[in-house]
């Protein structure tokens, strides 16, 4: 979907709009989220995601995909609208959204997306790029048993993220503590 901005909240909502930069191959990151007012809901192209899709960015880095089963989802508290950057695909009963988003993010399948893509200054790849993407009959029948070293890498990229998310709060508060000297320095100046 691509929303107008008078469906966006300047206050924390229910309701996440997905963007492109927070889809990565590792999870849903929070960085610059937009929320959206109840009143979204009302419109007719009204779309949210739910378990078992797929998510892939369109636009700019392309092809990272996410399984809307990954762990930095929280439909019980949470409502996800994606943006019309990001393409959605319900998987089948019996297929593993899992194995299909890990193996759409593999080295060798990112290169493929990319030399797909179109656009000269800004890549974007299309629908049909991805229902004509080659998938191994046996990574989707669960016959490869690959899935142990999907698992190994989300287990890890969850400890890696944690570790990031607790740096990231020693940033701001550090930004907040210079920011608080400075503004002490003006007024004394000022007074």
């Amino acid at each position: 979907m691509n929303i107008q901005t008078e469906y966006y909240s300047m206050e924390e909502t229910d309701i996440l709009y997905l963007s492109v930069s927070q889809i990565k191959d590792y999870g849903l990151i929070n960085k610059n989220q937009n929320f959206l007012t109840d009143e979204v809901r009302e419109l007719k192209s009204y779309f949210e995601v739910s378990r078992d899709m797929v998510l892939i960015t369109r636009s700019g880095t392309v092809g990272v995909a996410l399984s809307t089963n990954h762990p930095s989802f929280d439909f019980s508290e949470f409502t996800y609208v994606p943006s019309g950057f990001v393409i959605t695909a319900k998987v089948r009963s019996g297929y593993s959204a899992n194995v299909i988003s890990n193996y759409i993010n593999l080295f060798d399948v990112q290169e493929y997306l990319t030399a797909m893509a179109a656009g000269a200054c800004q890549k974007n790849i299309s629908q049909p790029n991805i229902n004509n993407l080659p998938i191994p009959e046996c990574l989707i029948t669960g016959e490869a048993n690959i899935e142990q070293y999907f698992d190994k890498y989300e287990h890890e990229s969850l400890e890696v993220m944690a570790t990031i998310a607790k740096e990231e709060s020693i940033l701001v508060k550090l930004k907040s503590d210079i920011s608080g000297e400075i503004k002490t320095q003006i007024i004394k100046f000022y007074s």
